[in-house]
């Protein structure tokens, strides 16, 4: 619902949310192949992409608080007590979660709590049942929370690539798809490695290539996918060699 970007916090906004969270978790609330829910994707990092929310980060940051971790996070919580939910993915979590209904207050168990009245009783109770603290810092901190893990270089079966986080949400690489759905939807000239309207489709800088020595791993590849492979490997080449040059130039100018 929410992705890579600020969102308001007006209160027309926020029960439309409210009213739309409630209706999903009412029909996926039960369903046994989610593992963790999550309030967003990416925009507790999103905000240090833009200079405005760079800028300003307090202000967003009471946003973010009002949507996520208040409306959200509470109907999350209200309707799924227990479940795992993390405000943001990837995030640090929460410090404490809301306690169960079922659950006594931490006053009741306070010298004090026999002379507090019913209603402040029931005040601390709410207060305890609804409080949830949200951890700020890094969200790709693998101590807490959840993380994203990409690597395009190293080998992307060897599991040693992971980092040892609690829960990684999001992996993977890119892998053509099968021989049936790619020729029903494309014609005979798309079909070579770099043809046009694959790296057109190609939204991934550099992903062909990559995707091609992930595969030289493991297959032996046809020969145009080789010389692809060789021409992208002098290219690289020439490159370095022209930034080398650039660098000693400049570093002779200097010194001069």
């Amino acid at each position: 619902m929410f992705a890579c970007s600020p969102y308001p916090r007006d209160a027309a906004f926020l029960s439309n949310v409210e009213a739309e969270v409630t209706q999903q978790l009412l029909w996926l609330g039960s369903h046994p192949s989610i593992a963790l829910w999550g309030g967003n994707n990416e925009i507790e990092a999103s905000m240090e992409w833009f200079d405005e929310t760079r800028g300003n980060l307090a202000l967003f940051a009471v946003d973010y608080q009002a949507l996520f971790v208040d409306t959200i996070g509470r109907v999350v919580q209200q309707m799924l007590p227990g479940v795992p939910w993390v405000d943001s993915s990837p995030s640090n979590g929460i410090i404490t979660l809301p306690k169960r209904r079922d659950s006594a207050p931490a006053a009741a168990n306070d010298a004090d709590a026999s002379q507090l009245t019913d209603k402040a009783a029931a005040a601390v109770q709410g207060v305890q049942e609804h409080q949830v603290i949200k951890r700020w810092g890094n969200s790709q901190n693998p101590k807490y929370g959840d993380v994203h893990f990409y690597d395009y270089k190293n080998d992307c079966q060897d599991w040693r690539t992971y980092p040892a986080a609690r829960f990684i949400s999001e992996y993977g690489w890119q892998s053509y798809p099968s021989w049936a759905t790619y020729s029903a939807a494309t014609a005979a000239g798309d079909w070579a490695v770099a043809a046009d309207m694959t790296e057109f489709r190609q939204r991934h800088p550099n992903g062909t290539v990559e995707l091609l020595v992930q595969l030289q791993r493991r297959f032996k590849l046809p020969k145009p996918w080789l010389q692809l492979l060789q021409l992208q490997h002098k290219h690289q080449q020439h490159h370095q060699r022209q930034q080398q040059a650039a660098q000693q130039r400049e570093g002779s100018r200097r010194s001069s």
